[in-house]
């Protein structure tokens, strides 16, 4: 389920939990995924159908990062 007014967007999903979580949409999630485990982070939860991966920081903030769309197309 998701709502969505302007620039906020929340989603509520049915799956392992991970409490509340911000997402942040890279161009390049692979790339950006690898930068972020060489900084520290862990990376908690990954789908393969879909570009995106659950991270955790070091200081155990947990983020999602995902597939930011072409703007330009």
């Amino acid at each position: 389920m998701g709502f969505e007014t302007g620039g906020f967007l929340l989603y509520l999903e049915k799956g392992k939990q991970h409490g509340p979580v911000f997402e942040f949409l890279v161009p390049d999630v692979q790339s950006t995924k690898h930068r972020l485990v060489a900084a520290g982070c862990t990376v908690l939860e990954e789908d393969a159908s879909m570009p995106r991966c659950y991270i955790r920081d070091p200081y155990g903030l947990v983020f999602n990062i995902g597939h930011a769309p072409d703007l330009n197309k």
